[in-house]
């Protein structure tokens, strides 16, 4: 989708960016005024750690990173990063894109029309008068002779036509090929690393505030805006842009969409026709088509003329323009927007019958729709994808043909969504950010971003992001049910569970022996994570019943409280749940599907269960996290669920999580502390016994016989210890053998010495004491 940033993403911050106080020195606000404007958008920055000059003599850098700031609204918090920077005392060269982003992309193509032209000077300009008459505003990027000139203009203008400015200027005066509205200069108030000792990046100091019209520039440049594009007819006077409507009109936006066609210049006179019909002017139309990729890259800096030479054409095709559809929000905020302002006939041919794709188009007018793969409609509404799609569409499919409805258009419509590449699929979904009321938080940064229908997550987190927020009560809760050392590691399971896939393999498993706060724990998380992204199946049914598995489809995570400590029979399912591979799964009555399940297990058991799945497979699935307090009946504190889900606790909660996920994928794998360790050892040795104690008493000896008699001794005074039964000997020797692989590497070979049977392989771990 392409989005038209025309009001502030913070309409309640004043427009005063960089009034904190300095960085290296204090940043010029005229900086911001001449160069970035106060039109909303992303400012990219790139910044360059450690620079040196390479064997070619090219000053590069050992590593390089990017990052974008909505602007004007995170004007401080870039400012405070900057600050932090140069406080720190890394060597780092930051750079910004001049021309502001329509997206949180610095790609080619992808700014607002920008309304300042530059130029990047090594030396002295190639034509001084042209720069004397220009009258522009400098900045002096720290070494001597070299500066950015930059040109305001008065109106912002398309990409095209911002191009042959920019070039133009740059042969001009003799600059560098730094014309496109992707690339990046330096910001006064920073460092240039490449002088010792590092010099400052300055303004000149002085400005005349000279603006200049944009035809006016060109003029002074010799570029002939008048020229009819190759293929013309009479020249077209050049239009300026003006801002387009937020949100746009419906028609516009699904053409935007949907261009439903490969042909770019197909797609381009479709959108003018859309913009004309929707009732924009001619300049927003402009607008429009210069963030418009396929009228973009199709025309170049000839799309000025393309869209007069359509928009004349529109007109005469038409003859007078339509009544404008209603504007709706792509967000969609009701669940059934205003009807358009089209008759119910428009749908429907004397010849043909109904006419389903544009019905389906006009459906699709009233906010995104999309599916997955297994063919399941969502729609977008309030900042989020919801699985309502099909009910929905049929809705809008009813307001639309009104008394001439009939259940078959429905299902016509929805065979023609159906249709088209799917948005949501394993491979696809997004796992950066987490959907909350609030925006689409960056969870590796902390950043929050404007909500984006583009972005394919299906996960919307109840619990609004605000990074300073506390939860005492949690914090005080949390410490009576663990040990303080154990804190921050459940901290990295709740953020994990928050996380979109399953990355590292993992369950969790809650053990304690009840009253202990494992059911407070569960309604905390579940709360935390939003019941629409919860399943609840043990995890010993998913071997038992087909149909469990299809549960944990398109979830963050599966809460089971109070399992039966049954022994897993099968762990097949299971296993293949937590590794991250594909599963067929199906819903009774429907048919059986394939996916990639990303929701944590986290089960809750009150004594630990047997498993006959001794493999290392099953084992290194798990961690433990053991509840050791207790909570004797008529002694717990009937209010505390109700402080504990306060939703500014909750707030707390998430911003804890959030740096503990941040903490666990830093790392690539938990750090869990001894208790955790130590309830993790304790479940193997409950589920199988016997290769705890070929762990624990047994090492691996390629070379060395073991008497079968001395390792059933060893084993029932270990067993005797351990509170375990010995069993009968034929059986442990048995156990033995099959564990014997995956404890030492390498099976055990029977075998016999002076008529004793024993096994080569292993030795006592006592006979080296």
């Amino acid at each position: 989708m392409v989005r038209h940033l025309t009001a502030p993403l913070d309409t309640a911050a004043p427009f005063t960016p960089f009034a904190k106080g300095p960085l290296a020195m204090p940043l010029p606000t005229t900086y911001a005024a001449a160069v970035l404007g106060d039109r909303p958008g992303y400012l990219a920055l790139a910044f360059g750690y450690r620079g040196y000059v390479n064997e070619r003599g090219t000053y590069t850098h050992e590593e390089w990173a990017e990052t974008r700031f909505a602007w004007p609204a995170e004007a401080d918090q870039l400012h405070a990063e900057l600050t932090h920077l140069d406080a720190s005392g890394e060597r780092v060269d930051i750079y910004v894109c001049p021309a502001v982003r329509y997206t949180d992309r610095r790609r080619r193509g992808d700014a607002l029309p920008p309304a300042v032209c530059w130029a990047d000077l090594d030396g002295d300009p190639a034509d001084p008068e042209l720069l004397a008459a220009l009258q522009p505003y400098t900045v002096h990027s720290g070494q001597p002779g070299h500066q950015h000139i930059y040109v305001p203009l008065s109106e912002p203008v398309d990409l095209g036509l911002h191009t042959r400015l920019n070039k133009t200027l740059a042969d001009r005066l003799g600059g560098d090929a730094k014309w496109s509205d992707e690339s990046l200069l330096r910001m006064p108030g920073t460092r240039n690393h490449k002088t010792t000792p590092p010099s400052l990046v300055t303004d000149a100091g002085h400005w005349s505030g000279r603006v200049w019209e944009p035809a006016e520039l060109a003029e002074l440049l010799g570029i002939p805006l008048d020229a009819p594009a190759a293929g013309a007819g009479a020249p077209v006077r050049p239009v300026l842009l003006e801002a387009a409507p937020d949100p746009l009109p419906r028609r516009v936006q699904a053409a935007l969409d949907h261009p439903d066609t490969l042909d770019r210049s197909k797609a381009h006179a479709r959108l003018v026709a859309a913009c004309y019909d929707s009732g924009l002017s001619h300049g927003q139309t402009l607008s429009i088509a210069a963030n418009y990729p396929p009228s973009r890259e199709k025309y170049g800096d000839r799309l000025a003329d393309e869209v007069a030479r359509w928009w004349s054409k529109v007109d005469a095709d038409r003859g007078q323009q339509p009544a404008p559809i209603t504007p709706l929000a792509v967000d969609g905020s009701a669940a059934l927007a205003p009807a358009p302002v089209v008759s119910p006939e428009t749908f429907f041919d004397r010849h043909t019958g109904v006419r389903i794709v544009a019905l389906a188009e006009a459906v699709e007018t009233y906010g995104p729709v999309a599916t997955d793969e297994a063919g399941k409609l969502y729609r977008y509404t309030g900042g989020a994808w919801r699985g309502d799609g099909e009910r929905i569409v049929t809705a809008r499919v009813v307001e639309l043909v009104g008394d001439r409805y009939r259940r078959s258009h429905t299902s016509n419509v929805l065979d023609v969504l159906r249709s088209r590449e799917p948005k949501f699929t394993d491979a696809g979904l997004d796992t950066r950010f987490l959907n909350v009321p609030n925006g689409l938080l960056d969870w590796r940064t902390g950043r929050l971003h404007p909500h984006d229908p583009e972005v394919p997550n299906l996960a919307r987190i109840p619990v609004e992001w605000h990074p300073e927020a506390t939860c005492p009560a949690i914090d005080a809760w949390l410490r009576e049910v663990f040990p303080a050392e154990a804190v921050p590691f459940v901290h990295e399971v709740i953020g994990y569970a928050l996380f979109n896939g399953n990355p590292l393999h993992l369950a969790i498993l809650l053990y304690g022996r009840g009253r202990n706060g494992k059911g407070t724990f569960l309604r905390l998380l579940g709360d935390l994570i939003g019941a629409a992204n919860l399943s609840a199946v043990t995890p010993q049914a998913l071997d038992e019943d087909r149909f469990r598995a299809a549960e944990l489809h398109g979830k963050l995570a599966n809460l089971v409280g109070d399992v039966d400590p049954k022994v897993f029979k099968a762990t097949e399912t299971f296993k293949q749940i937590t590794g991250g591979d594909a599963i067929t799964a199906e819903r009774k009555y429907g048919q059986p599907f394939t996916f990639t399940c990303r929701a944590l297990m986290v089960a809750a058991f009150n004594a630990l269960p047997r498993t006959a799945d001794t493999s290392e497979g099953f084992f290194s699935r798990w961690l433990v996290l053991p509840f050791t307090a207790h909570f004797p009946r008529g002694t717990a504190d009937s209010s505390i669920e109700a402080r504990l889900h306060a939703p500014a606790e909750l707030q707390g909660l998430l911003a804890h999580a959030v740096a503990g996920l941040q903490r666990v994928m830093r790392r690539g794998s938990f750090d869990p502390p001894a208790t955790v360790e130590a309830a993790t050892r304790e479940f193997r040795e409950v589920a199988d016994p016997v290769r705890a104690f070929l762990a624990d008493s047994t090492t691996a000896d390629r070379h060395t016989w073991l008497p079968r008699q001395s390792l059933y001794s060893e084993w029932q005074r270990w067993a005797e210890q351990h509170g375990h039964h010995t069993g009968s000997a034929a059986a442990f020797y048995e156990r033995v053998e099959a564990a014997a692989v995956e404890v030492y590497g390498h099976p055990l070979q029977p075998a016999k010495r002076r008529g004793m049977r024993g096994f080569t392989g292993a030795r006592l771990t006592r006979w080296d004491e």
